[in-house]
């Protein structure tokens, strides 16, 4: 949790942009835990290694699908 506060405060406070990437991937931690939690009775400490694949693939996933769009980001890429 005090990483995420500090990435926080360095991205919005002192660099002036928003970002909700940090609370995306930390909301879907939480989530699956509670899912494996309910679902499949699976300990919060034993599901640690599993919301973070789960994190991981979707990050990945995400990184697949936005790498050929063209924005910010593709434009100051030299050609």
């Amino acid at each position: 949790m005090p990483a995420l506060s500090q990435s926080w405060n360095i991205l919005s406070g002192y660099c002036g942009q928003i970002s909700l990437g940090h609370a995306l991937y930390f909301g879907l931690g939480a989530y699956t835990t509670a899912l494996l939690f309910t679902k499949f009775g699976v300990l919060p400490w034993f599901g640690n290694a599993r919301r973070r694949v789960i994190s991981a693939l979707i990050a990945m996933r995400w990184a697949i699908l936005l790498s050929g769009c063209a924005g910010i980001i593709s434009s100051s890429r030299p050609s």
